[in-house]
């Protein structure tokens, strides 16, 4: 069985997980074991989410309760805000002997988890954006990960300080110790509004890419494989983010007549926005 670490804090992060809880239901079982780490005002709200595997909640946010992120960094808190995600994955690490996944609550399950090689000891999701960008804000996305050990979190920490890009910068010195037990997940895989917009493909051609395959996941395709996840909050709506948005809207809506995962999905997303709007 899987162990998934993440945080949640504040109301967005409540929709943002309702998302990730239900898109997994649809293609994970058995369901993996989930580590949240929360604050005091937002865990009551998190309990309430429905959920039939098993959960532990960790308050240990509560110095951050209450915060967007602009409040954060203004208050010189965002740093330590990003590296609680290696505290909440060495809190799972007690339990899980088979490694632990660590998602961002805005992660939207289009297909089961990614399958490893056997040969993983550390599992990143490149950008695959321009260099211009990466060099701003790293090479991974921190959001999405595997880790096969708690090895690997000391290596991380220790890179934290001189970071160009918080949390997210570091996991290049991660994926250098890493070296031949390094797996990098395909595009499919954690796909954002970044891999449309800091492309160094334009975007209108990184459309073109998607297609769809009813037989497979949710039906939507990104180089005629499944797309297996997104990263967004679907609760945003403006700048890049609604426009993914709204492109990934468009895909399901294609489906959901004909598809009975992509009507599910689109349900649940639809639900949200129309809550949060």
């Amino acid at each position: 069985m899987a162990t998934i670490a993440t945080i949640a804090t504040g109301p967005q992060a409540i929709e943002d997980l309702r998302i990730l809880l239900g898109s997994l239901q649809l293609f994970v079982d058995p369901l993996p074991s989930l580590y949240i780490a929360t604050d005091e005002e937002t865990v009551s709200k998190l309990i309430e989410l429905p959920y039939k595997g098993t959960r532990q909640f960790y308050t240990i946010m509560n110095k951050y309760q209450g915060m967007r992120r602009k409040e954060m960094e203004a208050k010189g808190l965002f740093h330590a805000f990003t590296a609680e995600k290696l505290r909440i994955i060495e809190l799972a690490f007690a339990d899980s002997k088979s490694g632990v996944w660590f998602f961002d609550a805005d992660i939207c399950f289009l297909g089961p988890l990614p399958t490893l090689p056997a040969t993983a000891t550390v599992a990143l999701s490149p950008h695959y954006i321009r260099k211009s960008d990466t060099d701003l804000y790293g090479v991974y996305n921190a959001g999405f990960l595997w880790l096969k050990d708690p090895s690997w979190l000391p290596v991380w920490r220790a890179a934290l300080p001189t970071s160009r890009f918080f949390e997210q910068a570091a996991l290049e010195e991660v994926a250098k110790a890493a070296k031949e037990g390094l797996y990098e997940f395909p595009m499919q895989d954690n796909f954002g509004w970044w891999r449309l917009f800091q492309s160094p493909t334009p975007p209108l051609k990184q459309m073109e890419l998607f297609g769809i395959n009813r037989l497979i996941g949710s039906g939507i395709t990104f180089e005629a494989l499944p797309l297996g996840s997104i990263h967004t909050h679907f609760t945003e709506r403006v700048g890049a983010t609604e426009q993914f948005n709204l492109f990934i809207g468009k895909q399901l809506g294609k489906l959901e007549k004909h598809h009975p995962v992509a009507y599910k999905l689109a349900w649940l997303i639809g639900t949200i926005r129309t809550r949060s709007s």
